[in-house]
This record gives C-alpha cells, structure tokens and sequence, in this order.
C-alpha cells in the first residue's frame, strides 16, 4: 500500500508533463549539443587560419635574422679573424675587434628589432656588441669563465650541426632581461666541415606584435600564447612562454589548463612552427563561445515551461473526481497504518468504493482472526509451561516424605529423620507454593539442600561454595534453574572423581542479564553433547527459552580432568527485582 504515493490526480500530471519534458530534453538538448559543435566547429577552422597565417609570418621573421647568421659563413673576414689562435686571452685583439664590431653591427641594424650579438671563437675569445652600451658590464661573466665552451647552449647548437636553435629568454643578458629571446648557431666552415665557432643574437619579442594585429575580434575572451616546446627546463612559466597576447590576469590560469590538457574551461586551436620549434596557440573561454548554444537551450526551456504549466492545469481538471474517492481511500490506510485497528468509513458503490468495501472487511476480519490467535498462543504457552513444571513439582511425594518423616522423630531415627527433612525442603521449594518465580536465596539454599542429600550418601566427600553479591540473592528468578544444573555436576563430575570435589555458584549483573556460573572440579568430559541431551538440562533450557525469550540462554562447557561450567543468562525483567527480605 505504501508503494502508491501519488494520486490518480498526480499521476496523470505527471504523465503528461513528463512526456513533454521528455520530447522537449530531448530536442534541446539535440539542438544545443549541434549548435555547440557547429559554433566550436567554426572558431577553430577560423583561428586555424588565423594560426597558420602566423606561422608564415613568423617564419618570414626568423629566415631573415637566420640569412643574417648564415651571412657570416660566407664573410671571408669574419672567418679569419675567428680562427685566429690566441690562447692566452679571452678575447680578440683590438683590430679584430674593430672589424668585428663592424661587420656584426651590419647585422644589427638590418632590423630595429635586433638587440644584440656575442660571438665565440674555436680558441676561447668572445667578442660582445649590443645597440645599448649599458648593457656590457652584464657579461663580464663571460670572461671570467674557464671555460665556455661548456655552455649548455652550446652544446645544444652543436648537436644541431649548423642549424639555427631558439631560445625564449636571453642567453647573454639571462634574467636582466626577459623582453627578448635567443638565436644560437654552431659556426661550420662548409670547406672543412669543422667548427670554427658560436655566435648567438638576440631579437625583442616585440617583434611578434605584428602576428596578432588579424585577431579574432567576434570574442571579447580570444587569446593568443606561444610557447617554446623544446625547453629543458620548467620551473616558472618563464621558461617555456615566449609571448602572450590577452588579459594578463588569465595567463597563469590558461598556462596551467594546456600543461595539464585540461579543456574543461576552455576551447584550444595550436600549430607548431617548425624553424623555431614553438607552439602557437589560440584560446578562448568556453562559456562566451557557448553563448549562443545557450541562448537556444533557454528558448527551448522556456516554451517546455509554459507547454508544462497548461498541461498540469488540464490535467488537473481532468483527474479531480477520480481523485477525491482515492483521497477517502488513503486516508482510510493512514488510519489503520497510525494504530486505528477497526474501520468504520464509509465507501460509495464506485469502483474505488468496492476496493475501500474490501479493504474495511479485509481489515476488520484480520483484527478478529489476529485477537484469536494471540489468545490461542498465549494459551498454548501457559500450558507448556505447566507441563514442564509438573514434570518437576510431584506434590504427593512431599506429602509422603512428611509422613516419613515424622515416623523417624517418633523413632527417634536422628539421621533419617535430617535426611527426610532435608529432601521435604528440597520438594517444598520446588513446588514454591505455586509460584514461577523464586529468590535467587532459596534457589541457592535449595541447591545446599539437594547437596546434603547427596553427601549424606557420599559421606562428606562434595562442597559447595556460594559467591553471590548480598543485593543479588535479593532478585527474582524462575523456579527449579540452579538445582538440575547441581544436580548434573553432582552426577557427571563429581561422583566420578576420586576423593572430593567442589561446586562454585557465582552471580553477577551486566547489560540488564543476570548471569548465573555453576563450576565444578570433576573429571569433566570430551563431548559436551552427553549433558545437552540430557533430560535436567534440556528442560532447564527450555524453560529459559520459553520464559525469558530467545536473547536467554544456557551455556555449557567442559575440559576432561580439570571440570564442567554453565551459565545461565536472564534477562532482568519487571519482578526480578524482589522486595523481600532475604533469608540466605
């Protein structure tokens, strides 16, 4: 009954409105995924051209600072005046230097954009000549070097054999200045196929300004980043972002996006520029170029809304009387789910009408059959009860014993008559006067009772040892517990054993249980089964299952030659608190 939350009404809101949902998700979301794939479709075969039109530029920049290296090859002078030997300085001497400044000044001036040029020769010597003269005390460090020829540009342009490699900081100014960006050559003679030397020049990034002049402007978020993709080192963004075109507060941002391919924000177009090695890459913000998918997303909800909020509105016209006889129905089933056993609402001749009809007969009927079946149990357990209780309680045989007993005092029997006491005692309190329910005293002054008995027939040879706490002996517990289980020990633990033995009976309380221990020294047994099956016990453990319920129980263990343990665990209940006085 629970599973039906929704009214009839409900119900066929719901349908309706959810086929329309449905058909409208589904053209939305249709038209919205299109329109975002023809719109990225679109920017990145636009700024793909825009890309590749840098590329020609750039390559168009870089062959000519690399005709003017290569120049240099083919100058007669300048190859001279570097294979010059001269080992015992680091640097050429003062004609050389002259027509060094010369001819690499030539080269400088053919772009405003070339900043500097630093030559080394095969022998160690190094000339430096920059369009700013504060700039040559930055490469003293140069001269003061061992050995440059270790440099690892150098090795670097070596590797290339000949070819131009680009850097995008300045390797003679280093960190001084960032505004620039490096070209190294390894100087081969094209006779000799042999090194004659390095040279590296510098060129201002300024130069790139001109490739973005053509710029997407249709998106306020388009930027544009190049970076250096053979660089040996990352450690700051520095060392690999050649030049960046856009809002400076997004490049940490957007640099950290394309290291990490992370396109969840933004949408990338590249294209790699073989002469210098650098990546060139357009960006932009995925949520202005899905602008417009969006606004077609939000056309579409919109009409999904106003086509819902009519069909909800027909609908529930439409479902009102079917509704109201379900609503009499339900309420009916909280009753009767709240506690309210008996249904007296009455139900009309429609077809919910019959459905309550049925439901009130099946109700009221079950509250009948329920009540009969919880008399007939609680019947039934009355009488197991007192069927295993009668097995226990022989009234007869402490009138007998009474009799039996006064025989012996008339006869002044002293012995038999204390014997004949001790086991009336034992009968009168397993009868109890009737009562279930006994203090844990008497059932221990009826286990020393049974014990008498039994070391009267055993001359003495058994001891029983009561360590109960005073406030426990006080507590209420079923009748006839502790005896069998004594008795048990007695039987199959100490009238085995050789010389005498002891019994133990501990008490004590946890978690609402009273727990009762009854231990012994005997010769104990291997099959613990063989005091389970038997008749005290089994009947000491149903009386617990059916008395205190299934979370009681009787346990037992035992190890050859050293004993047998048992416990019983009973639940506290209402009366086990006894408010009597306790005679043990």
């Amino acid at each position: 009954m629970k599973a039906l939350k929704l009214s009839i009404r409900s119900q066929i809101m719901i349908s309706m409105i959810s086929i329309t949902v449905a058909v409208m998700l589904i053209l939305g979301v249709t038209s919205y995924r299109v329109s975002k794939k023809t719109v990225e479709a679109d920017y990145r075969e636009t700024h793909t051209k825009n890309l590749e039109v840098m590329h020609h530029m750039i390559d168009l920049h870089m062959n000519e600072a690399v005709d003017q290296l290569r120049s240099l090859l083919s100058n007669l002078e300048f190859r001279e005046i570097m294979n010059t030997d001269n080992h015992e300085v680091p640097y050429f001497t003062v004609g050389n230097q002259l027509k060094l400044h010369d001819i690499l000044q030539n080269i400088l001036k053919t772009s405003p954009e070339y900043q500097e040029i630093m030559v080394f020769s095969k022998q160690g010597s190094l000339y430096y000549t920059s369009k700013y003269q504060n700039t040559v005390k930055y490469i003293r460090k140069f001269y003061e070097e061992t050995d440059v020829q270790i440099l690892p540009w150098m090795e670097r342009a070596k590797e290339k054999k000949g070819r131009e490699v680009f850097y995008n900081t300045n390797l003679i100014l280093g960190e001084k200045n960032q505004k620039t960006f490096s070209i190294t050559k390894c100087l081969i003679d094209a006779d000799t196929k042999e090194s004659f030397g390095y040279v590296v020049m510098t060129i201002r990034k300024s130069m790139l300004n001109s490739l973005f002049q053509s710029k997407e402007k249709d998106y306020t978020s388009n930027q544009y980043i190049i970076i250096d993709t053979e660089s040996e080192k990352y450690v700051n963004k520095e060392d690999i972002v050649l030049y960046f075109e856009g809002n400076s507060n997004r490049e940490d941002d957007i640099l950290k996006a394309i290291r990490d391919e992370d396109k969840s924000h933004y949408i990338f177009t590249s294209y790699r520029n073989d002469i210098t090695g650098w990546k060139l890459i357009g960006i932009v913000d995925k949520t202005e170029l899905q602008k417009s998918s969006s606004l077609i997303g939000m056309y579409i909800l919109t009409a999904g809304i106003v086509l819902c909020a009519a069909l909800a509105m027909t609908s529930y016209m439409m479902a009102g009387k079917i509704s109201k006889p379900l609503h009499v129905l339900e309420q009916t089933i909280q009753d009767v789910s709240d506690g309210n056993s008996t249904v007296t609402t009455f139900f009309d001749d429609s077809e919910v009408g019959r459905i309550g009809n049925l439901f009130k007969y099946f109700v009221n009927n079950n509250l009948e059959l329920k009540e009969k079946l919880m008399n007939s149990k609680l019947q039934e357990r009355e009488a197991e009860l007192q069927m295993l209780q009668s097995q226990i309680n022989p009234h007869f045989l402490y009138n007998t014993l009474d009799s039996i007993y006064l025989m012996a005092v008339i006869q002044n029997n002293d012995d038999i008559a204390q014997m004949v006491s001790a086991l009336s005692d034992l009968f009168r309190l397993s009868l109890n006067q009737g009562k279930k329910m006994i203090t844990v005293s008497d059932a221990v002054i009826h286990a020393e009772k049974y014990m008498y008995i039994q070391n009267v027939r055993f001359h003495n040879r058994f001891h029983i040892h009561i360590q109960i706490p005073l406030r426990l002996l006080k507590m209420n517990i079923l009748n006839f517990l502790l005896q069998p289980i004594v008795e048990n020990s007695v039987i199959h633990g100490l009238e085995p054993r050789v010389g005498e033995g002891n019994i133990w009976i501990k008490a004590y309380e946890r978690n609402s249980y009273l727990y009762l221990i009854v231990s012994d020294d005997g010769v104990g047994m291997d099959h613990i089964n063989i005091m389970d099956n038997g008749y005290g016990v089994k009947n000491v453990r149903d009386r617990i299952m059916l008395f205190y319920g299934n979370d009681s129980k009787l346990r037992c263990k035992s190890k050859k030659n050293v004993g047998t343990v048992v416990m019983l665990k009973l639940k506290l209940m209402e009366d086990s608190k006894g408010d009597q006085s306790c005679g043990y």
